[in-house]
């Protein structure tokens, strides 16, 4: 789990919610989550060419974007916890062509509501664009 952690955090965004999910069995696994480790590391070997690219075109765009533009997505998934009922909140922001910041993580309180879970995931975020807009 620790060099799933570090590829998580590193280069690979990709495995964010499969970590996470692993995260939570760390203390006493069973076999499904041992087979669920070693698919994400077939998944992993399987994927070894694929890396993060940074980078620009001859007329300063990326993939439609403006160079040193700050974009991204994000999504939550309400109560997708089966046993806290909590919803998961994603992002991925984007510069340059490549993802700088990336965040999969339960929310810390339970929303009612599918439009709350999403709003609670924009204002996440939205508080990380405003920090790397002002010092990134």
């Amino acid at each position: 789990m620790g060099a799933l952690g570090w590829l998580n955090q590193g280069t690979r965004p990709d495995i964010s919610h499969a970590y996470s999910e692993l995260s939570k069995f760390v203390q006493r696994p069973g076999q499904k989550h041992i087979d669920a480790a070693e698919y994400c590391l077939k998944y992993l070997a399987g994927t070894v060419d694929l890396c993060i690219h940074y980078g620009h075109t001859k007329d300063g765009e990326i993939e439609g974007r403006e160079l040193n533009r700050l974009w991204g997505w994000v999504d939550a998934d309400f109560a997708s916890d089966l046993d806290t009922r909590r919803s998961h909140t994603g992002y991925v922001i984007m510069r340059n062509g490549g993802p700088i910041s990336w965040k999969s993580v339960k929310q810390k309180s339970m929303s009612l509501s599918t439009s709350e879970s999403e709003w609670y995931a924009a204002s996440e975020a939205d508080k990380q664009l405003l920090y790397l807009r002002i010092y990134a």
